[in-house]
């Protein structure tokens, strides 16, 4: 089976506050060329910088101190 290329990834939240100790969820879909969902596909989530927040393999976020980071979701 072939699957359709994935465009872009659209992550859900754009922005989402985390206080230390705290847990927040983003969400990430695969969208093709025409802005489709692509369903049954995976994310790979990454924080910029994980001892102020680190993201579960799910999309959870969970501050760890104080400050901002850019948490990415690919997908294929």
């Amino acid at each position: 089976t072939v699957l359709a290329p994935v465009a872009r990834v659209a992550v859900s939240p754009r922005s989402l506050a985390v206080f230390p100790g705290n847990v927040g969820v983003l969400t990430a879909t695969a969208l093709d060329g025409g802005g489709r969902n692509l369903v049954g596909r995976t994310a790979t989530w990454r924080s910029s910088d994980s001892t102020v927040a680190w993201v579960e393999a799910w999309g959870a976020v969970r501050g760890i101190r104080e400050g901002q980071v850019t948490v990415t979701a690919s997908i294929d």
